[in-house]
């Protein structure tokens, strides 16, 4: 059996088609067709283990496939750019698919595509393609960046200054960016990861790193990672929240949500997660869990 898993936009979205794509991977090849916001972040599926090839638009696939299943993030009717498929080996994400992925997650939702097939995803699990650790062993990665402005928590250099005096090792992911690859293999060797609603946060939870989400204007269920027993989500929970990027309203309010988590908190919860990762690196242990 052969498969094709249609993903698209940022890294996020293309780490929480990796669920499905594991769990198809069980039954044979499993080949990715992507369309990224940034092109070249599609290298973060190619992971060897789960996938045969990874396809980036506007490359197209020329196999033919026993099932083609399509991720919240890619809506094949919309965009032309993914063409036809034949009906019989098609699975879409339909209207009451997105609506669920906002009380279920993501993730979960993209799940159901391989339900709509009549097989089964026991035993899916979240990857990245990993690289090189290139940062030793990081106590605490910090990711202040996001693709949008809106989800920046503007308290990270404050943050990183608290931990350091704490003796800790504190590397800041965005000021010493690696290729994707690269960026999962640190995070994962790391003992914590602490980042905005974004991509590498989504890579760090996928690798089962202990993982702290800061969220804003974003939806916390819906963007959950997979993982989420590595994740802890911290928001004010302020009762516009979460607006989804409706600007008239996230302005008017001076990003509150994100304002309004201080970096003590942040600070006191990292060394929390350190407490709880101690013990094992996410070496054998973790990933025998």
């Amino acid at each position: 059996m052969r498969t094709l898993v249609i993903s698209g936009e940022g890294i996020g979205n293309m780490v929480e088609t990796t669920p499905l794509i594991s769990s198809l991977s069980k039954l044979g090849d499993v080949d990715v067709w992507a369309k990224p916001t940034t092109p070249g972040t599609e290298c973060v599926l190619a992971n060897p283990e789960f996938v045969k090839d990874v396809y980036s638009y506007p490359a197209r696939p020329t196999r033919s496939y026993d099932g083609v299943f399509q991720t919240y993030s890619a809506n094949t009717r919309k965009d032309p750019a993914f063409g036809k498929f034949p009906k019989s080996v098609l699975y879409e994400f339909t209207q009451e698919d997105q609506r669920d992925a906002q009380t279920i997650g993501e993730a979960r939702a993209n799940l159901r595509m391989i339900e709509k097939a009549g097989l089964s995803h026991a035993g899916a699990e979240s990857f990245a393609a990993l690289g090189k650790d290139r940062w030793e062993k990081a106590d605490v990665v910090l990711h202040p960046g996001a693709y949008n402005a809106s989800k920046k928590w503007p308290r990270f250099q404050e943050l990183e200054t608290r931990l350091k005096l704490d003796g800790l090792k504190v590397v800041d992911a965005d000021k010493n960016r690696l290729p994707l690859p690269d960026l999962a293999a640190s995070v994962k060797a790391a003992k914590v990861f602490v980042g905005n609603d974004s991509g590498p946060a989504h890579i760090a939870a996928a690798v089962r790193t202990h993982t702290a989400i800061i969220y804003g204007p974003t939806a916390m269920v819906k963007n959950l990672p997979f993982n989420a027993v590595f994740v802890t989500q911290v928001s004010a929970e302020r009762d516009c929240s979460p607006c989804v990027y409706q600007r008239a309203r996230h302005d008017k309010c001076g990003y509150k949500c994100l304002k309004e988590v201080d970096a003590v908190t942040m600070r006191n919860l990292t060394r929390s997660l350190l407490r709880i990762a101690s013990p094992a690196k996410k070496g054998e242990k973790q990933e025998e869990s």
